[in-house]
């Protein structure tokens, strides 16, 4: 005896709207969750590796640094500049090596960096006093513009006080200046260089909504 099969009929029209609303409202959370703001805060660290070596015999004025980031910077738990991402710097001072001992002198710098969606974010370099016993986690404390202001006010009279010092001497030390034998015998000086391969650190130094 066989078994008749049931006939195929359609769900129900509440059924089949419950799943197309279920659908439209999983997918417009997964679009605004890739889409809505991070924090890229103050004191977030990037590491670069410097690409080439630069010299200050052979560099000059606005000269590209190349550099490349060896890991992920991420803001809010969102990567928003990839490890392996390629960055310059700029040459802001070249100075090469010259007679009577005067060293070649070498300054760069990477005051921010541009994003995919055309932000800039502001960066400094990370000193030694900045991070103690050179460890560098993923965020450091960022010395702010205002304390430098404020300990300069405070010390502009001692500044003062040890100028007219310097002013009250100056008949006794400028005639041994002129009086001193140079201290170099001619030799030239030697340059600058910052080696391939050499790792630097920066911090972001302004928090900033990223969008996406």
């Amino acid at each position: 005896m066989t078994q008749k099969q049931r006939p195929y009929t359609l769900p129900q029209p509440w059924i089949l709207f419950a799943g197309i609303a279920v659908f439209f409202l999983s997918t417009d959370a997964r679009v605004k969750a890739q889409t809505r703001p991070v924090i890229l805060r103050r004191g977030q660290v990037l590491e670069l590796r410097l690409l080439e070596d630069i010299d200050s015999k052979s560099a000059h004025l606005g000269d590209k640094v190349p550099l490349r980031l060896t890991r992920d910077l991420i803001a809010d738990g969102v990567t928003v500049l990839p490890q392996g991402s390629l960055l310059y710097g700029r040459v802001t001072a070249a100075h090469p090596a010259g007679k009577s001992c005067h060293d070649g002198r070498l300054k760069w710098k990477l005051e921010h960096i541009a994003l995919a969606n055309g932000q800039n974010v502001k960066t400094q370099f990370i000193t030694g006093d900045t991070v103690p016993d050179g460890m560098v986690g993923d965020r450091v404390s960022v010395p702010s513009t205002c304390h430098k202001i404020k300990k300069g006010i405070k010390s502009a009279p001692e500044t003062a006080l040890l100028g007219a010092f310097v002013v009250a001497l100056a008949p006794l030390t400028i005639p041994m200046a002129i009086t001193m034998p140079e201290p170099c015998s001619g030799r030239h000086g030697e340059e600058e260089t910052i080696a391939q391969d050499r790792h630097f650190f920066l911090a972001v130094s302004k928090t900033i909504k990223i969008t996406r």
